[in-house]
Formats: structure tokens, C-alpha cells, sequence
């Protein structure tokens, strides 16, 4: 790990938010675990062990959809060939 990177990640632990171009450092870092240790820091320090979840996951089991809504690129028309399902 850089001094550079160090010295951002041991404010940000203080509670210190870096600016976008101090925190443009830490994209390049190879050195992956002191920058999720202090992910997870701040992680529980502002939530602590609440989990929260989203009653909207989409879990895809086939590409086909009844909504018709032209916007979504997700969706496709089953190929005349092979069985939809």
C-alpha cells in the first residue's frame, strides 16, 4: 500500500470525508485489504449490524416478460425454434 493511499483511508477512518480528486488515489491501489477493512469499518460505525434488503429483486429464471413496456432491453421474444420455457 502507498503512504498516499494510507494517509487517505486513516482519515477517512477519523471521520474525515477526502475530497474526489485526494480519493482518485485509492482506483489504483492493488492492495485490496486495508481499503475493505476501512469500508467496513465505516460500514458499521453508520449502520452497525442492521441488514437491510429490497423487496423488488428481479431473479431472472427465463428472458421472458408479460409487462410490455418498449424501454426495457432486458426482455426478448422467444425464437421460433426453441421452447420459451
Amino acid at each position: 500500500m502507498q503512504a498516499r493511499t494510507s494517509g487517505i483511508l486513516e482519515a477517512s477512518r477519523g471521520g474525515q470525508i477526502p475530497s474526489r480528486d485526494a480519493a482518485l488515489p485509492l482506483a489504483g491501489e492493488s492492495d485490496l485489504a486495508p481499503l475493505l477493512e476501512t469500508a467496513g469499518i465505516l460500514r458499521d460505525r453508520g449502520h452497525r449490524n442492521v441488514v437491510s434488503y429490497s423487496r423488488k429483486v428481479f431473479i431472472p429464471l427465463t428472458h421472458l416478460c408479460r409487462d410490455v413496456c418498449h424501454y426495457c432491453t432486458f426482455a426478448r421474444p422467444p425464437a421460433p425454434a426453441s421452447a420459451p420455457i
